[in-house]
């Protein structure tokens, strides 16, 4: 099942607007200071986001692995203990060793 969620706005919207916006910051101020808090900032908040995964139906915490697919890509997949389901995320890592593994095998 796909998972709802934050994964996908994360990925395509945060991080860009905390560059931009840090970005800004530093060329209005002529210091680093902004740039590299917005920097700590996105890193603090995606790390909460994605280590911190509850189930949409019964609000338990998930477990995650990653499952190798077609094209060299690597997709996270979440497990609820309580539902018995398993959540695909939207998160994706492009992999070449995945494609290799499995063809391997």
């Amino acid at each position: 099942m796909p998972m709802p969620g934050p994964t996908r706005w994360l990925q395509r919207f945060f991080w860009p607007a905390i560059a931009v916006g840090g970005l800004l910051l530093t060329v209005l101020t002529d210091s680093l200071i902004p740039l590299g808090v917005a920097i700590i900032v996105a890193i603090v908040v995606t790390v909460f986001i994605v280590s911190r995964v509850r189930c949409p139906r019964c609000n338990s915490r998930m477990t995650s692995h990653e499952v190798a697919e077609a094209d060299f890509r690597r997709r996270k997949y979440y497990d609820c203990w309580a539902c018995q389901i398993t959540w695909k995320s939207e998160l994706v890592k492009q992999d070449p060793k995945a494609y290799s593994d499995s063809s391997s095998a």
